[in-house]
C-alpha cells in the first residue's frame, strides 16, 4: 500500500492540477480490485477488460466527486462539457486549454500503474513486474517536477526492497516446505528486521549527508 500511495501523493506534491486530492483514493480503489481480480482465475485478456472498464468508472466518478460545489449531476455535466470543450479544440487545430483532460490522464495513470502492480503481486508474487509501471511513473515525475521530490523516490527504493527481500522470503519458505527443511528459529523475521534495520539507516543518511555537503567548507 505503501508502495503504490508514493506515486499519486508525489503528484499532488508536484502540483500539476489544482483538482488531485482523488489520486490517492484511486490508487486506493485500484489496490483492492487488483488485489482480488489477481487472486481469482481469470485469464489474463479478462482481467486487461476488467481493470479498464472499472478503471475509467472509477477515474471519472472519483473525480467528479473531488470537485467542489453543486449536486453530482451538475459536476459530472461540467466534467463532460471540459471534455468535450477540449476535443473540440483539439480537432479544431487550436491551443486546447483546461485542467480537465489532464486531471483524468493523470489519474488513468494512478489506476494503471497501481492495478498492473496489484495484479502481479497478487497473481504470481511477480515483483519486478510489480515494480516497474509505478516505478517509471514515479521517476517521470520526480524528474519533470518543478518541487523537489527526491524524497519520494527514495521512499519508494527503499520500501521496493523491503518487498523484494519479503517476496524472497516467503519463496525459500516454499522450498524449505517441500524439501522438509526446518530453519532454526525465526529465521525469516531475523532477515526482515535486518533489512527494515539497514533501510532505516539508509534513511537517515540520506536525508543527513546531503545537508552535511552543504556545509562543509
Amino acid at each position: 500500500m505503501i508502495l503504490v500511495l508514493v506515486y499519486p501523493l508525489s503528484l499532488q506534491q508536484a502540483d500539476w492540477v489544482l483538482l488531485s486530492r482523488q489520486f490517492a483514493w484511486i490508487a486506493f480503489a485500484a489496490l483492492v480490485l487488483g488485489t482480488l481480480a489477481g487472486n481469482s482465475t481469470l485469464r489474463p485478456s479478462r482481467l486487461v477488460a476488467l481493470g479498464a472498464a472499472f478503471g475509467l468508472g472509477a477515474v471519472l466518478l472519483l473525480t467528479i466527486a473531488a470537485v467542489d460545489g453543486g449536486p453530482f449531476r451538475a459536476r459530472a455535466v461540467a466534467l463532460g462539457i471540459d471534455v468535450n470543450s477540449w476535443l473540440t479544440q483539439v480537432l479544431a487545430g487550436e491551443a486546447a486549454r483546461g485542467q480537465t483532460v489532464f486531471t483524468l490522464f493523470l489519474g488513468t495513470t494512478v489506476w494503471a500503474s497501481t492495478y498492473i502492480a496489484s495484479v502481479a503481486l497478487a497473481r504470481g508474487a511477480r515483483a519486478w513486474e510489480a515494480l516497474v509501471f509505478p516505478a517509471l511513473c514515479l521517476t517521470l515525475n520526480v524528474s519533470l517536477a518543478l518541487t523537489p521530490l527526491l524524497l519520494d523516490l527514495v521512499v519508494f527504493s527503499l520500501c521496493a526492497l523491503v518487498l523484494m527481500v519479503r517476496l524472497h522470503i516467503v519463496a525459500l519458505e516454499e522450498r524449505w516446505q517441500l524439501r522438509n527443511i526446518v530453519p532454526s528459529g525465526e529465521m525469516d523475521w531475523r532477515v526482515l528486521r535486518g533489512v527494515i534495520t539497514s533501510t532505516v539507516a539508509l534513511v537517515i543518511m540520506a536525508l543527513i549527508t546531503p545537508r552535511v555537503v552543504a556545509e562543509a567548507p
